[in-house]
């Protein structure tokens, strides 16, 4: 599968994938977020961070840095940041996680959900 494709798949389903996906997946992102073990002050980059589901649950006092190929789907994340007021979250970026633009040892934990 191509990154055009990609990109096309998850801009259809952009506006119901919260619906569809969010209580399936709860729980498993939430273990996973939990089993990050963050430690207050961590940078944390979430590759493909979608609509921001998992956001939330971050730590209050974690520094998380969010990265995906869809624009539709970030617009939701960043939707979700701003009306939640996720201060834990610097940024939400668009970027191909096989072309960051990161120095190395920029992040304390990198995971991908």
């Amino acid at each position: 599968m191509n990154i055009d494709s990609i990109k096309s798949a998850y801009r259809r389903y952009a506006r119901v994938y919260d619906a569809l996906f969010g209580p399936i997946f709860h729980p498993a992102r939430k273990l996973i977020v939990q089993s990050l073990n963050a430690r207050p002050g961590d940078r944390v980059l979430e590759v493909g961070v979608g609509t921001g589901l998992s956001l939330p649950l971050y730590r209050d006092d974690a520094r998380v840095v969010g990265i995906d190929i869809s624009t539709e789907m970030l617009d939701k994340a960043r939707q979700r940041v701003r009306e939640r007021s996720l201060s834990q979250v610097e940024a939400v970026l668009e970027m191909d996680a096989e072309h960051m633009d990161f120095p190395d040892n920029s992040f304390d934990k990198v995971v991908a959900m």
